[in-house]
């Protein structure tokens, strides 16, 4: 309750069930919860379905996973849940800011990502029907917001800027996914990378400038840049 809060996110997920709403006052968060033993950690891991999380503001409510930046450290994971909700949320030094493994039917919005070492957002292996929506993934060595063996997710209204050795924003083996309304600048390879088969993608009415190779790339995939 808000007259006695949970003092770590880690109590936190031993007491949530499916329906919860966790509310993050403003601060720095450094748990690290197990996920494989010795390889993975991360701040939260939302094992719950339907479960919403909402910080103040992704500028003051941060996860900062402890130790070294490395890319089995993640800010915010799930894998094989659905209908999770995770908003004003912001993550620094991360290995990878956002991992959502297998999760469908759910929403990312109002969040941010820098300074991780891998991906900013990360939504792979048969992540379905997701909206990414008003991200900012900004100064990351990976790619800035990725889609992966994923389809029917839509990305729109953020920000992918200043992310090194990686596109921007990029699809990977996906079918049906929207990118529309972005800005997609600056970043030290494609602006918008889509490949490795799929068809039906879209991209539409980006904001794409300043990267450092082509601005949109097409290989083997049927997308459609309107």
């Amino acid at each position: 309750s808000p007259a006695r809060p949970f003092r770590t996110l880690e109590r936190v997920m031993r007491s949530v069930k499916a329906g919860d709403t966790i509310w993050v006052d403003a601060g720095f968060y450094i748990d690290a919860d197990t996920i494989t033993a010795g390889v993975e950690t991360a701040v939260i891991n939302m094992d719950t379905d339907n479960l919403t999380l909402i910080g103040v503001d992704s500028n003051v409510t941060i996860f900062d996973p402890p130790g070294p930046t490395f890319v089995s450290a993640y800010g915010v994971y799930a894998d094989t849940q659905t209908g999770l909700v995770v908003r004003n949320i912001g993550v620094k030094n991360a290995g990878i800011g956002y991992l959502f493994r297998n999760v469908d039917r759910s929403r990312i919005a109002s969040d941010s990502v820098a300074g991780a070492s891998g991906e900013g957002f990360n939504v792979t292996d048969g992540s379905d029907t997701n909206a990414l929506e008003q991200l900012s993934s900004v100064s990351n060595n990976g790619v800035g917001i990725s889609i992966n063996l994923s389809s029917f997710n839509v990305v729109r209204y953020s920000r992918s800027l200043q992310n090194t050795n990686s596109a921007g924003l990029a699809i990977g083996t996906g079918a049906s996914n929207q990118i529309i309304g972005n800005d997609v600048s600056g970043n030290q390879a494609q602006g918008v990378s889509i490949s490795f088969g799929g068809n039906g993608n879209l991209v539409h009415g980006n904001y794409i400038s300043g990267n450092t190779q082509a601005g949109i790339r097409i290989n083997n995939n049927d997308a459609a840049v309107v």
